[in-house]
């Protein structure tokens, strides 16, 4: 879950929320990672053998495609979570990102990049 806050120098920046459901019932959101450059697009999580919680996550503004995770157990804390890091893209950024498990429990983020967009055609 993603929500927009205005942070106290009254800049507009989302935040991603992290819930789950116990007996039935879901937790109360709790905020736990701000995306470095402000926006939260399009984002994914998968757990991984070690039962880490992975979320990759689109910047909407820059285009970057950023990931961070936490020990799922313990998600629920912000201090659990890693620092919001950014993946090495093409220039131009990324769009769509997705991560998942490959049959060998190895973490795959796979995104589209554009390709020929703004060329003209002769």
């Amino acid at each position: 879950m993603n929500q927009l806050h205005e942070n106290d120098k009254g800049t507009l920046k989302w935040k991603v929320y992290y819930t789950r459901q116990e007996d039935e019932k879901w937790s109360d959101p709790v905020a736990v990672i701000d995306s470095p450059a402000g926006s939260v697009e399009s984002p994914s999580s998968v757990i991984d053998t070690q039962d880490r919680l992975f979320i990759v996550w689109r910047d909407n503004l820059t285009g970057e495609i950023y990931y961070s995770w936490a020990n799922s157990g313990l998600a629920n804390s912000t201090f659990e979570w890693v620092s919001a890091q950014v993946l090495p893209i093409p220039q131009g950024g990324g769009s769509s990102p997705d991560v998942v498990l490959d049959p060998n429990g190895e973490l795959v983020v796979a995104y589209a990049v554009p390709v020929n967009e703004g060329v003209a055609s002769m």
